[in-house]
């Protein structure tokens, strides 16, 4: 499995121009053939086409706040878009056989290769169809890797179920070729208390699996 998702849409094999959605900023407009952001307007990703100068143009305006709007469709209304934490963001630039460029803007806390401790993205593959068990995987590398408290792999669907269940994982409005999208923030002390009522047979999120003696056990904080 990828645990970055997947993020680079196959630009050739999505909707034709006339019905991408589209992103203005700095007087130009160009194609966003991927996208999600939260209710604020703020990206978690964002994927653009179009000449080479109206993309970074277009980038720049995002990552300094200065009026991107986003038009998911053309019935939609559009909406004001930015990239909180700019310098947390990878911009990502190639050429299309077209000669177009596409420019991804990608988050550190959607990016497992720089994701450090606290809130992350998950972003479901491409490919996806909410498939529960590769979502549960996935939510379990992220979690995994941005909380201090440890985790056996085989508490994925627990987890999941229980970020799901405690509005820790916000789904994100998306576009494009992405379908779905979260924004996950952990309680790490409720996590550890669930934990441990789980470990103690409590079945509110499901079954916990037991690790074996040989593996990290969560252990209570005075």
């Amino acid at each position: 499995m990828n645990t970055t998702g997947d993020l680079t849409p196959r630009t050739e094999d999505q909707a034709t121009p006339a019905t991408l959605p589209i992103v203005k900023a700095n007087g130009f407009t160009v194609l966003s053939d991927a996208g999600a952001a939260g209710g604020e307007g703020d990206l978690h990703l964002l994927s653009l086409i179009g000449r080479k100068p109206a993309v970074e143009a277009v980038s720049a305006a995002c990552l300094l706040g200065r009026g991107a709007v986003v038009y998911p469709s053309p019935r939609q209304p559009g909406f004001a878009a930015h990239a909180p934490l700019s310098g947390e963001f990878r911009q990502i630039l190639r050429t299309l056989p077209s000669g177009d460029a596409h420019l991804l803007l990608i988050p550190a806390r959607a990016d497992m290769t720089r994701l450090r401790a606290g809130p992350f993205t998950l972003i479901a593959p491409l490919e996806s169809t909410g498939e529960t068990a590769g979502l549960a995987r996935l939510h379990y590398l992220f979690l995994s890797q941005s909380t201090p408290t440890p985790l056996d792999p085989r508490w994925d669907s627990w987890l999941w179920a229980r970020a799901q269940a405690r509005e820790e994982a916000q789904l994100l409005r998306c576009w494009g070729a992405l379908t779905l999208a979260w924004a996950c923030q952990t309680d790490q002390d409720a996590l550890r208390a669930d934990l441990l009522t789980a470990l103690g047979g409590d079945a509110t999120y499901g079954p916990l699996p037991l690790p074996s003696d040989a593996e990290p056990r969560v252990e209570s904080v005075a």
